[in-house]
């Protein structure tokens, strides 16, 4: 929208909406950019994506490059410590680093890689939570949308369990939106 816009809380957003992805290589592909050429072409200017990844696809005629923090490979459950270090899975410093840039918007959908690795949907859900915590420290305000994760049914998954327990976390999924939702920064579920 426009400066001035109604923000969480009721209290009026001036400036550009700082909008930050975040996710595993899900948020890495296309989305990212075609939500920015769609609010472009609808008139929607006022706002950035911010990160430190450049999300430069082949996405389509004027999608433009953005920033996110999409990362190949992330589980949110490594998100909530430093220890044991794993590269390349994510890690507690780093999400204190995201947080600490104050988006206004996150767009989170990150979980696929906890769901391949046989985790607890209660684990995953409650990592989520952690994440959320860390961005409303440094910015009481910001407003959450948590997408459920994608119907995945890969080769790559050594359990033949994987696309039930994606139904198993998606149904959690929302009463973790309910239970973090707070007046002043909100959190919405995307289907």
């Amino acid at each position: 929208g426009s400066g001035g816009a109604t923000g969480a809380g009721g209290s009026a957003h001036t400036g550009k909406w700082q909008i930050m992805t975040l996710g595993d290589s899900i948020t890495g592909y296309c989305y990212p950019q075609l939500l920015s050429k769609e609010l472009i072409d609808n008139g929607r200017t006022n706002f950035a994506f911010m990160g430190k990844v450049t999300n430069n696809q082949g996405c389509g005629t004027g999608a433009p490059p953005v920033q996110t923090e999409g990362h190949g490979g992330y589980l949110v459950t490594y998100l909530t410590t430093d220890s044991p270090a794993a590269s390349g899975k994510g890690t507690l410093t780093e999400l204190k680093a995201w947080a600490a840039e104050k988006p206004d918007v996150v767009l989170m959908e990150i979980g696929t890689n906890d769901v391949w690795s046989n985790l607890a949907p209660a684990t995953i859900t409650s990592a989520f939570s952690f994440v959320v915590d860390q961005f409303r420290a440094q910015n009481p305000s910001v407003i959450f949308f948590v997408a459920q994760i994608t119907p995945l049914n890969p080769t790559g998954c050594t359990n033949p369990t994987c696309e039930s327990r994606v139904e198993t976390l998606n149904a959690q999924i929302p009463r973790s939106e309910e239970d973090t939702s707070e007046l002043q920064s909100r959190q919405y579920l995307v289907c």
